[in-house]
């Protein structure tokens, strides 16, 4: 029993995610990120010459029928001259790219204008050129909200405690 206990306290520990962050009309998302981890090098089919930068906003409840929904990407801060913006999309995804994020740091914004979607991750890609077909690939996708590092705290807290109880009972 009481190691049934521990491990569905330690289980939760694990299984701690974002639930998405709900946007209604007249909200926005602004997510900036400061750097891409090296996936590897690709041969994907990219625009050639410089970087391209590539994102994704991934969305449950999205609607094409009743949502309307405008986004933009940026190279260096908001307040920039965007590099990308649209406000078509497909039903779940939002995407969009343009030369830019050699540096591996940029910015992405999601305005809501009518309707209301859960946004549940944002994807980040960046192409860097080696040579004429190969390119070495960065990227992170990032849930939203982000878990803060001190989400899970007090069930770790609970389940070490308890680890610790049964230990000392054996």
């Amino acid at each position: 029993m009481k190691t049934a206990l521990c491990s569905l306290v330690l289980l939760a520990c694990l299984t701690g995610r974002s639930q998405g962050l709900t946007l209604n009309a007249g909200s926005s998302r602004l997510e900036q990120f400061t750097y891409l981890p090296f996936i590897g090098v690709s041969t994907d089919p990219v625009p050639p010459g410089s970087s391209f930068g590539l994102f994704q906003f991934n969305l449950s409840g999205y609607d094409t029928n009743t949502d309307s929904i405008y986004f933009e990407m940026y190279e260096n801060t908001p307040s920039d001259t965007p590099l990308w913006k649209s406000s078509l999309g497909t039903p779940g995804v939002l995407k969009g790219g343009a030369p830019g994020w050699k540096d591996l740091q940029g910015w992405v914004r999601l305005d809501v204008i009518n309707g209301s979607v859960t946004l549940d991750s944002i994807k980040f890609d960046v192409y860097v050129p080696i040579d004429a077909i190969s390119w070495n690939h960065y990227g992170a996708v990032i849930p939203v909200p982000e878990p803060s590092p001190f989400a899970n705290f007090g069930v770790e807290t609970a389940a070490f405690l308890l680890w610790n109880c049964l230990r000392k009972n054996r």
